[in-house]
């Protein structure tokens, strides 16, 4: 938005001039802030349901609202606000679209950073501050699992506390009763979508007794917060009593047991603490090694550090206020996380620090707007000058390093994400009426260096306590029961940029022979160097069909009945088998320019992608194996597609003959042609 020139306001109070500039000043950082929170995790509203979306989303659809604020059975927690938002966002998409519950989430975590820009702003009269705080909130390396994945209650919760802090300021302030009874309201709601709102009492306090007072004197002419807000004392007793109230009535409705254990373990508080100095623990976690023990106290040593640090910087510029909420913010919502978590859970739950993040972006961004005044006599740039570009230098720093961090994971996830939308719209079209056998599906990702010195930094995909079949049926597709196993020989992950955990045991070939024969489709998860994760399908086995006369035999181990090879390079190879073959014989498949010419693409390799050596054949065994070839690379001109059978350990093919009984040319048969552009 464009300034106002100067001599517009001629004749005006300066005053008003001031006051339009300050407005476009905020509009310009708040549209910043909304833009930098699309770019970091825009590509997020593509992504479909995954972790455990199905069975947190599944409560939202099977129960009522009455049953969602009267009780939480089959549930560790209370939070009857978040589900009923979940089944408004259903009812709005006309079904449970992602793409909607994606927006929403990306959406209320801009709105979180503008609402965060705002309080800062009105809190410090500080521009600057408010804006890096407002930045490092958006960027903040520990929301990224909030914000991406739908089940994660934090996000709204926190649109709701930042409208109350800003509502409780300005009726404390203005000596508007309205303002301080929105803030109480947004406040129950609050407790109502998550239980770290109860904690927040601490935060309401904390501003009345660090800032209001100032900010009192400043809209009153200096009469003091008393002469403001004496009329409004009960509201800061009403904002405990109704956390309170609801920490009462948590605890009494009926829910798993398990939700509150105290443990109060060492490593959880390190781990938490890394939320609060991330720029540090992001700095030193590559180069820290030991055990878990020795890590925690590194990072609670060097938390120490640079809180006193900090303490000391705060105080010579006159701002401890702003340090103590800071630190406030980040412990209050964190403190319940440390007292009743296990560290096997919170290593894999950095959105319990999504409400703290303000807390612990303020911290680093009030540096920025130290007051330090001093200059030389001679004119020279003084200290004032240089603290405030090595403020900003370190600001720009830690955002380039954590947006970077976010991006890391962002790429991650995508790759993920395609693997779930392969089998959704996979099963989608063939919905099969048996089970449905997945290989190599992906559990979970994460990055193969070490980032942070405690916890798992990762992407939780598709656990395998959560059934593939109910991805598929959230998404709207046909429920379908699924079986997930590990062939990690086939995975090939090792040229995959990032560590996997699969899905499933390791079967032995025996059992995984048995599994895919009761099995109507077999799916089988590629992992790819470009990070990307194809979930393809690789065919199916059955038995006990009459087998028919075969196109083409090879040898005496099978014959090939049919084949269809599809624009797209996949092709469907339609086999009987006749007899078990020797542990050396396998498929080729060969795109070759003519006969004697080297093939230019190929799919060698037993049928079903590899999952099916025809060692384990019996006779009448039908096979459906489906390969993929890459005709993108295939040159100009006419190619043919040729099929046969091989021993891997001699070279030799095996006899190919028609249905005739003629013998082919080179042991292969033709089954396609493939034209490449000219």
């Amino acid at each position: 938005m464009k300034l106002v020139p100067l001599r517009k306001w001629q004749g005006r109070p300066l005053q008003d001039y001031l006051s339009h500039r300050c407005v476009t000043l905020d509009l310009a950082v708040q549209t910043a802030l909304v833009l930098l929170a699309v770019v970091l995790y825009g590509a997020s509203l593509k992504y479909p349901f995954f972790w455990d979306d199905p069975v947190e989303l599944g409560r939202a659809q099977t129960r009522t609202v009455v049953e969602l604020l009267t009780n939480s059975r089959e549930y560790l927690y209370y939070r009857p606000l978040t589900f009923i938002i979940w089944k408004a966002l259903g009812a709005v998409g006309g079904g449970f679209d992602p793409s909607v519950f994606h927006l929403a989430q990306v959406g209320a975590h801009a709105v979180n950073a503008v609402l965060t820009y705002a309080l800062v702003r009105r809190l410090t009269r500080h521009p600057a501050v408010a804006a890096a705080t407002g930045c490092l909130f958006v960027v903040y390396p520990f929301s990224y699992q909030a914000v991406t994945w739908i089940a994660v209650a934090q996000v709204p919760t926190l649109s709701l506390l930042l409208g109350a802090l800003i509502a409780y300021v300005r009726g404390r302030t203005q000596e508007n009763a309205a303002w301080s009874w929105a803030s109480l309201m947004l406040l129950g709601l609050a407790l109502f979508a998550h239980e770290s709102a109860a904690a927040f009492w601490i935060i309401f306090l904390a501003v009345d007794g660090l800032f209001l007072e100032s900010l009192a004197s400043s809209v009153s002419g200096g009469r003091g917060l008393k002469a403001v807000v004496g009329g409004l004392w009960p509201f800061p007793a009403l904002h405990v009593l109704v956390s309170v109230a609801f920490i009462i009535l948590w605890m009494g409705i009926p829910k798993n047991a398990g939700s509150v254990t105290l443990r109060c373990q060492p490593a959880v508080a390190a781990y938490l603490l890394q939320g609060l100095i991330w720029p540090a623990a992001g700095a030193i976690g590559p180069r820290l090694t030991g055990s878990l023990p020795y890590r925690s106290m590194v990072v609670i040593g060097s938390t120490v550090v640079f809180l006193s640090t900090f303490g000391l910087l705060y105080r010579r510029g006159q701002r401890l206020g702003l340090l103590g909420l800071g630190f406030l913010w980040f412990v209050a919502p964190a403190l319940p996380v440390w007292v009743t978590r296990d560290i096997s859970y919170v290593r894999i739950a950095p959105r319990l620090l999504y409400v703290s993040a303000p807390g612990a972006a303020l911290i680093w961004g009030g540096l920025v707007g130290m007051p330090i005044h001093q200059s030389s006599s001679t004119g020279a740039p003084g200290k004032g000058l240089v603290w405030k570009l090595g403020a900003a230098v370190l600001t720009v720093a830690v955002v380039w390093q954590s947006a970077a961090f976010v991006a890391d994971r962002s790429r991650m996830s995508a790759g993920a994400m395609a693997g779930i939308w392969d089998i959704v719209h996979g099963v989608q079209e063939a919905p099969s009426g048996g089970e449905t056998l997945f290989i190599n599906a992906p559990d979970r990702m994460s990055s193969r260096r070490i980032e942070y010195p405690i916890g798992d930094s990762l992407v939780m995909v598709m656990p395998i306590a959560v059934e593939i079949g109910e991805y598929v049926a959230l998404h709207g597709g046909e429920r379908v029961e699924t079986r997930s196993l590990s062939v990690p020989h086939l995975a090939d992950l090792e040229r995959y940029p990032y560590q996997v955990n699969v899905r499933g045991v390791i079967p032995d070939p025996q059992n995984l022979a048995d599994a895919i024969r009761r099995a109507s489709v077999v799916y089988l998860a590629e992992y790819r160097s470009d990070g990307n994760v194809r979930v393809v399908q690789a065919g199916a086995v059955s038995t006990g069909e009459d087998p028919e006369a075969g196109w083409v035999s090879f040898g005496d181990v099978m014959e090939l009945r049919d084949a269809s090879l599809s624009p797209s390079g996949s092709i469907v190879l339609d086999w009987t088998c006749v007899n078990p073959g020797s542990p050396q014989d396998t498929v080729f498949v060969h795109v070759s320019p003519g006969p004697d010419q080297p093939p230019v693409v190929q799919a060698d390799g037993d049928p079903l992608r590899g999952l099916w050596p025809v060692q384990m054949c019996r006779p009448g065994d039908r096979l459906r194996d489906i390969r993929t070839l890459d005709l993108e690379t295939v040159g100009e001109g006419r190619h043919q597609v040729l099929v046969g059978m091989y021993n891997r350990g001699t070279g030799v093919r095996l006899t190919a003959r028609d249905a005739a009984g003629t013998r082919l040319p080179d042991d292969s048969v033709v089954v396609g042609t493939w034209t490449g552009d000219r």
